[in-house]
């Protein structure tokens, strides 16, 4: 993952200041959890005609560097990404 885009998820998790160790280990248990509700935004978000490609990558098990191209280029990418975090630390916070 772009180291950038890294550290914009590391501080919106709020885990920037911790070690890096524990950055990588946190950001290893929420990655999936993010990624998945950032594929259930852009899918909400794209147009038709631009969604059937989308679904094409996912279904084909697009890898991470691809769905971040992709969010980057169709998308607002750190604008999902946001969403995306914080849709997952509201459900986490839920859940304690």
């Amino acid at each position: 993952m772009d180291k950038e885009l890294q550290q914009h998820i590391l501080t919106k998790l709020g885990i920037d200041s911790l070690p890096e160790n524990e950055q990588e280990e946190i950001l290893a248990l929420m990655l999936d959890a993010i990624l998945k509700e950032a594929v259930i935004i852009t899918h909400d978000t794209l147009p038709e005609d631009k969604r059937t490609s989308f679904v094409d990558l996912v279904e084909n098990g697009g890898a991470l560097a691809q769905l971040m191209e992709y969010f980057s280029v169709e998308v607002d990418g750190k604008t999902v990404l946001d969403k995306a975090i914080e849709n997952v630390l509201e459900e986490t916070q839920k859940g304690e």
